[in-house]
């Protein structure tokens, strides 16, 4: 004979095979009644997991399992194929190559130098040439301030025009900037000193700029920081020196 408890939402059946049904969430389970837990309920039978719940009808009993390799499947993964790839070419500079590198070597240099030989000498030209202090603090930071501004925009630009030609007028720049910057007379001379050192900015930070980007097309990765520590190496001598150079 079977008789119903009814407990909360639950109803057990105590008959040799459990039906425990949820009246809450509608959701039914199979039990057995051999046994029961210590809390009285009844323990369930194999098609509970490891944590004494039963599973909903119809979720499967045992977790599935891949078919297994058949063969030498596991093996080591061949390499066939990659013998077959080609070598990078080795890197043989040849004698135009390294007298351009010395001449961009050069540039470095002198743009370094006219970046930081101004700087210790600005009294005594502002004194030469009847300036403010204003007008020779401009003098000295116009340099920076046209070279800061413009190495994006040279930069790019040598994308699309060509590296040569953008060193090229960077030189034509940094040449008219040192002319007009000499011609500098008393009177209105620091304006000009002010509009020569501006142009020799411009130029001089599209050579700061051409400098970093030119190791990039001319040498390989795996050989680049040789050749991009000569440039470091080259604007270090530039800026220790500079301000030697211009206290004399």
């Amino acid at each position: 004979m079977t008789r119903n408890e009814s407990s909360g939402g639950y109803t057990i059946s105590n008959s040799p095979s459990i039906r425990w049904e949820n009246k809450d969430d509608k959701s039914v389970y199979h039990g057995s009644s051999a046994a029961t837990t210590p809390f009285g309920s009844p323990r369930l039978d194999n098609d509970s997991d490891d944590s004494g719940f039963a599973k909903p009808i119809g979720a499967p009993t045992s977790t599935p399992r891949l078919p297994r390799p058949q063969g030498n499947s596991l093996s080591k993964p061949t390499t066939a194929g990659l013998s077959d790839r080609s070598t990078p070419a080795p890197f043989k500079p040849g004698t135009r190559f390294f007298l351009a590198w010395i001449s961009l070597c050069i540039l470095v240099v002198m743009a370094a130098l006219d970046a930081t030989s101004l700087s210790v000498a600005l009294a005594q030209i502002a004194s030469a040439l009847k300036g403010s202090a204003m007008q020779a603090f401009w003098s000295g930071t116009s340099f920076l301030l046209t070279s800061t501004v413009f190495q994006p925009i040279i930069g790019s630009l040598s994308g699309i025009f060509g590296r040569k030609n953008l060193i090229v007028i960077s030189l034509v720049f940094f040449l008219v900037g040192s002319i007009v910057a000499a011609l500098a007379k008393e009177g209105d001379g620091m304006a000009t000193m002010l509009v020569g050192r501006s142009l020799q900015g411009i130029g001089g930070g599209g050579i700061i700029v051409l400098s970093e980007i030119l190791p990039t097309d001319l040498v390989p990765l795996r050989h680049r920081g040789n050749y991009v520590s000569a440039i470091g190496a080259m604007w270090a001598i530039g800026s220790v020196t500079g301000p030697i150079i211009g206290k004399l």
